[in-house]
């Protein structure tokens, strides 16, 4: 591949804005480069006239590998370079056949940013860019929320679903989603800006970067929380996300939006997380303090992970990641003490009546309940499925029509409709 000191300038009118945003893509052919200055630079004019922007993102597809390739600038209002650094690789990549940038997020106080390329690309690089202008604010939607879990006495928090930060109707979920059985919950961060006036633009943006670039089938977290604390639905609960490498099978992904790579989150944000994590924990009877088995990555690893503990990545950032034995304690805390809860029923045991027979038998702690829920889990210690209800103060379930040969584990819950 030629070495060389070639640049290539484009200096682009921007599409008109519609509904206050700009998503568009373009294609640069090595026909259009120009050697100016002994740089290989390609410059990107972000600002034009009367437009006050809330944000911009921008990605770089190629057919050839440009790991190591590119350095990256930002040009601010002080006419002076910002936040040099050498543009990675989207480390979750789709595509085998592409290189794929890291989805840039680049504040509205920017002018321009340029690529220096440090190799001639040999073919067309694809750009997609995505604008936000700061005078164009969402309507204040409504949040929405889930039922009470009949298996877990914490709440779900409130939440923005996909028509709520979408409303235009233009960032569609999966068709076809596939279901799977929570055993770890992973955190996140989005590595992107920390400032913004409507975190639902970028969520938005990350959205569009995940299918309209890198060709996934819908956001891949299954949740999101902004600085303040506002949880956005994702791929939402028991469905199959993008994020953790190709070992997706048993997890959940929670993205906090923002770099935490020298800052520490919001307490609002990590106040949403812990009521998040507390649900999940609590309705899948995981211990948030406990490790296990994850059998797509074949690793032991904490229920509550990082998303560095199971891939070659800094997420979710250098100084948020020490901090999650605290946020396990949290949520341990939240649990224990911040879920409104009946009495649980305790010294649940069982006895083998028959090949095909287990009785149960527990002892019943509250004054109040209407029924208790009889759940099984067969083999492991996980997806457990609800097979009976029986009244209050009932103490003893027969379970029959069993499998001989076959390990079942048991749970009973307290509820009080």
């Amino acid at each position: 591949m030629k070495k060389g000191s070639i640049t290539l300038l484009l200096l682009f009118c921007l599409a008109a804005w519609i509904h206050g945003q700009i998503i568009s893509s373009f294609e640069i052919s090595p026909g259009q480069l120009e050697k100016v200055n002994g740089l290989s630079t390609y410059l990107v004019n972000l600002q034009t006239e009367n437009i006050d922007l809330d944000f911009s993102s921008l990605s770089i597809t190629a057919s050839e590998d440009l790991s190591d390739q590119i350095l990256y600038y930002e040009n601010s209002k002080d006419q002076q370079d910002h936040n040099v650094r050498q543009l990675k690789e989207f480390n979750h990549s789709n595509s085998k056949e592409n290189w794929i940038s890291e989805q840039l997020f680049i504040e509205g106080d920017v002018r321009g940013v340029r690529f220096s390329f440090l190799t001639i690309p040999t073919a067309p690089l694809k750009l997609r860019l995505f604008q936000i202008h700061k005078d164009h604010p969402r309507p204040n939607p409504q949040l929405s929320f889930l039922p009470t879990s009949r298996s877990c006495p914490c709440p779900f928090p409130g939440y923005l679903d996909r028509q709520a930060w979408c409303p235009d109707n233009n960032c569609p979920p999966n068709p076809d989603p596939v279901s799977t059985s929570v055993s770890h919950l992973i955190v996140h961060h989005s590595a992107g800006t920390s400032v913004s006036t409507n975190w639902a633009f970028i969520v938005e943006s990350i959205w569009d970067f995940h299918v309209n670039v890198n060709g996934w089938s819908d956001i891949g977290y299954n949740w999101l929380v902004d600085p303040e604390g506002i949880i956005y639905e994702g791929r939402g609960n028991g469905i199959l996300g993008a994020h953790f490498c190709g070992t997706n099978g048993k997890t959940a992904g929670f993205c906090l939006l923002g770099d935490f790579t020298q800052w520490q989150p919001e307490p609002p944000a990590l106040a949403s997380l812990t009521e998040l994590l507390a649900w999940n924990t609590c309705d899948r009877n995981l211990d948030p303090l406990g490790s296990g088995f994850h059998s797509s990555s074949g690793e032991i690893l904490p229920r509550i992970a990082g998303h560095r503990d199971g891939c070659a990545t800094q997420c979710p950032g250098n100084a948020f990641y020490p901090t999650l034995p605290d946020l396990r304690q949290n949520v341990r805390d939240q649990i224990d003490f911040a879920c409104e809860d009946l009495q649980s029923p305790t010294n649940l045991a069982g006895e083998t009546q028959s090949a095909t027979s287990i009785a149960l038998h527990w002892n019943d702690n509250s004054l109040d309940e209407t029924a208790f829920l009889i759940e099984r889990a067969e083999w492991t210690n996980e997806s457990y499925v609800q097979i009976a209800q029986v009244g209050k103060d009932t103490i003893e379930y027969l379970d029959e029509g069993l499998m001989a040969n076959t390990v079942y584990f048991y749970r009973v819950r307290a509820i009080n409709d």
